[in-house]
């Protein structure tokens, strides 16, 4: 049996660990693909940080193996310095579920955030 899925919180059973390793697998193609190369290195680090959280340290290390080349280096000097907030984020991106946080997120504004592991552009609440 796998470790449970906080967001689920059900257990990861092989044949899921195996989806979420080829989903994984083709968003990176994808970014590497359409030269997303600011995304990229963060997106990678996400995925196989949060691969080896969940009891999926070989699917990381085999994605590590397949793309640790193709990736390029995270950017140097911490995240990006943000705007001053004004709303409140919500807890996670309506359009994939990952979490928001204010200090991980790129702020487009005072009230607009684009999530780091889709791109979607995310309003602050009220």
């Amino acid at each position: 049996m796998g470790r449970n899925d906080s967001r689920w919180g059900a257990p990861l059973n092989q044949a899921l660990m195996g989806e979420l390793a080829k989903a994984n697998r083709l968003a990176l193609n994808l970014f590497i693909q359409y030269q997303v190369v600011e995304r990229t290195p963060r997106f990678f680090a996400n995925i196989t940080r949060k691969m080896r959280n969940q009891g999926m340290a070989p699917a990381a290390e085999a994605l590590q193996k397949e793309f640790g080349d193709r990736v390029g280096p995270l950017p140097a000097g911490g995240p990006p310095a943000r705007q001053p907030q004004r709303g409140h984020l919500p807890p996670a991106c309506p359009q994939c579920g990952a979490p928001l946080r204010s200090d991980e997120v790129e702020w487009i504004d005072a009230r607009s955030v684009e999530c780091v592991y889709c791109g979607s552009v995310v309003r602050t609440e009220a």
